[in-house]
């Protein structure tokens, strides 16, 4: 019995001595850079498995915005694809150790999670979009037509207008002779609908559709490109910060300003939490939408509050809570925007509710029957109401469906479109051909179809099909677009319109090393900046200093401010006074001059000082009360990277990054 527990005891001290062997900071090191690899490999099978259709910029956009509240079959693949990745490396890791050594299963997990990382790299071109990121382009500039600048004429009788958006929804479901491209037909409802209403396409009985271009293949982005004629570029350089939650070109006019304009009152229903990807922001900047979701009918107690189906809560009473909402504003005197977001067709699958048939085998092509069935009866019981006469109802896929395998069945070359059909519009297509248009051009057709008349026919990156203007896609190919779309465009910027205000601490011993900082800035994103120096810092100028400032729009190098851009850098000498009395000063400066901008947020310099600085500032009720959302950033300018990020929530100070 001695013998045997003495050969034990050895085999155990055996096995650990390929620890032993190495220094403890050394085994420590190699054990979390081994951990760290196999779950950045794991994180790609994720990926790859749960989102192989997914786009970078998608990819980019979800991971720079809030979450919210997201529903439970969209964190599933993580235990079914990440968990299982992990756990196959761990194992795989253990046998190397004992067989091999420590280095040995550190090297082999570098060489995997290189290669994954490759993959995913090339999978979903993450290196196009760091590419594009610093290749630059005019394409927008010169396309782009500002509706504030076209003269948009509304109609003596302004039309209720309802805009349906279907999750995932395809003309690919069709039947083939309809331009379908499924071996068995799913959604025979909305096909007779596009076919007895407008969709933009010829007399050959072909269903037509929408492209979704680059910046509108997900579900906000699609919401953005209709209602502005533009695509949503959040720069790659600030997918690493949490201040691009609100990053929906505030001073961009969207169609439902243009409709809140001219008397609209907006309203949205959606089945799910609209905090998600920070959709809120877009409806309360643009059109200040009512919103019913998920939060607000668990507020008001309809829904119970440990309800949460899907997203929250599924179509059925999303058409449910519809039709309540409708009758009840369609008693006000004022023309309404209504606005319907499903969630059932949501991939992976979808949501097979109640109601549900078993038409098919397949899960998803049910609960895309079962959508086809609820959007044809909400379309039934909106022709019985009163309102219908005054009523236009758009119906609009907002991107082809993510889900991986869903559509392997479709010919490799068929060409994949939102759905779109337009119903009870007194308009007439002045072109009777098939069009080849995307979701920018809905923005001035559905304005159109409410009866407004646009100068030029022309709005956004989008021409109103019901004229004769011809599309970006029928003058240039889809690839060629995509391509100039995904390239950095200094004119997104300007629109953007996101503002950050640089105050700068004074500590800087040579100023022009601080405003070739700025220069390089410049050129990543929109800074307006207010340099606060002490008058003894006024000797260090010199003839470059002064080149230097002319690069960045400073045309005055004085106390006052006299020049006045759009965008540019403005510079004011503040004489010796409190440290946070001179910070006050400069955002005085500065809003008493770039006066109708947003202020995005009070950036300082990353040092001790600026740490300190911004633990002042955000109790001060001065930037509280500059707008929604003021962020106070601590600013790397060597890196060009916000260390730190405050922002105001329901009155309370909340670190964000």
């Amino acid at each position: 019995m001695t013998t045997h527990t003495a050969k034990t005891k050895s085999s155990l001290l055996g096995k650990l001595s390929i620890f032993k062997s190495k220094k403890p900071y050394f085994v420590i090191l190699s054990i979390v850079l081994s951990l760290v690899l196999m779950v950045l490999t794991a994180s790609v099978a994720y990926l790859y498995m749960s989102y192989p259709t997914a786009t970078a910029d998608e990819i980019i956009f979800v991971l720079s915005t809030p979450l919210g509240k997201i529903n439970s079959t969209f964190l599933e693949p993580i235990f079914k694809y990440f968990v299982p990745a992990f756990l196959v490396l761990l194992i795989i890791s253990y046998l190397i150790i004992k067989k091999k050594s420590l280095t040995t299963s550190l090297i082999v997990n570098a060489v995997i999670a290189i290669v994954a990382l490759g993959f995913a790299t090339f999978k979903y071109k993450f290196y196009e979009t760091y590419l594009f990121s610093f290749a630059t382009s005019d394409f927008i500039k010169e396309h782009y037509v500002d509706p504030k600048d076209v003269k948009i004429t509304a109609p003596v009788h302004k039309k209720n207008f309802i805009h349906i958006y279907l999750e995932s929804m395809e003309t690919s479901f069709a039947a083939k002779p309809l331009g379908g491209g499924k071996n068995n037909p799913i959604i025979q409802k909305l096909s007779k609908l596009a076919l007895g209403n407008e969709c933009f396409s010829d007399d050959s009985g072909v269903i037509n559709g929408a492209h979704a271009l680059s910046g509108a293949t997900w579900t906000m982005g699609s919401i953005f490109a209709h209602e502005t004629g533009l695509p949503l570029k959040i720069p790659m350089n600030t997918a690493n910060r949490k201040d691009t939650d609100r990053f929906f070109y505030q001073k961009v006019k969207a169609l439902p300003d243009i409709l809140k304009d001219n008397g609209y009152k907006s309203y949205v229903v959606c089945g799910g939490d609209t905090k998600f990807s920070g959709v809120n922001y877009y409806y309360q900047d643009h059109g200040d939408y009512q919103i019913y979701d998920y939060n607000h009918y668990k507020e008001i107690g309809v829904l119970p509050s440990d309800y949460f189906v899907w997203w929250g809560y599924e179509d059925r009473k999303v058409y449910e809570y519809a039709k309540k909402e409708l009758l009840k504003i369609a008693k006000n005197s004022e023309p309404f925007n209504f606005q319907l977001v499903t969630l059932d067709t949501h991939f992976e699958d979808g949501y097979l509710c109640p109601d549900c048939p078993h038409d098919f085998d397949d899960q998803y092509a049910n609960v895309y029957r079962c959508a086809d069935n609820k959007i044809d009866d909400f379309i039934k019981w909106c022709q019985q109401q009163d309102f219908y006469k005054d009523t236009v109802i758009v119906i609009t896929g907002d991107h082809p469906t993510m889900d991986k395998d869903f559509c392997d069945d479709l010919e490799p070359n068929y060409d994949r479109r939102n759905f779109v059909t337009i119903i009870n519009a007194d308009k007439e297509k002045e072109i009777k051909t098939y069009r080849n248009y995307s979701s920018f051009d809905m923005f001035p057709t559905m304005l159109s179809a409410l009866g407004f008349k646009i100068e030029g026919d022309k709005l956004g990156l989008g021409v109103n099909l019901y004229g004769h203007e011809k599309t970006l896609l029928e003058t240039m190919s889809k690839d060629e677009i995509n391509t100039e779309l995904a390239k950095k465009s200094s004119f997104m910027d300007k629109l953007g319109q996101i503002i950050y205000v640089l105050a700068i601490e004074n500590n800087y011993k040579n100023i022009n090393d601080l405003f070739k900082s700025l220069i390089k800035l410049n050129h990543e994103r929109n800074l307006i900046t207010v340099i606060c120096q002490s008058e003894n810092s006024i000797g260090v100028f010199n003839e470059e200093t002064i080149e230097l400032a002319q690069k960045l729009g400073l045309n005055d190098l004085v106390t006052k401010v006299k020049n006045k851009d759009d965008f540019g850098t403005y510079m004011a000498y503040i004489s010796h006074s409190k440290t946070k009395e001179r910070y006050l000063n400069c955002a005085t400066i500065l809003s008493d001059k770039v006066d109708g901008h947003k202020i995005q947020g009070i950036a300082l310099n990353y040092n001790l000082v600026g740490q300190i600085m911004g633990t002042m500032l955000i109790d001060n009720a001065y930037f509280t009360n500059l707008s929604p959302g003021v962020n106070v950033l601590i600013l790397n300018l060597n890196t060009g990277m916000v260390e730190n990020s405050y922002t105001f929530h329901e009155g309370k100070v909340v670190q964000c990054y």
